[in-house]
């Protein structure tokens, strides 16, 4: 299968609210559509990151673990 991301944003090793905030800073620019893979390796972010979601509108696709990484992939539409 293709990967159809178009930006990946790594925070591993950010400490909150860093990840969220970067994330916001990164995707603002980004035209719709986009699929985004965010990856984090904060517990604080990474429960935070679906509400940051609902809040931006951001369409929440995954959300997988790997080796105490988070990975979201969201649609920006």
């Amino acid at each position: 299968m293709a990967d159809l991301t178009d930006i990946t944003i790594d925070t591993s090793g950010l400490i909150c609210p860093l990840p969220i905030l970067t994330v916001k800073k990164r995707i603002k620019p980004l035209t719709s559509p986009a699929i985004i893979r965010i990856i984090t390796t904060d517990k604080t972010s990474a429960a935070d990151f679906p509400e940051f979601f609902k809040l931006t509108h951001l369409e929440l696709i995954s959300t997988d673990t790997d080796e105490g990484r988070v990975i979201f992939t969201v649609a920006k539409k």
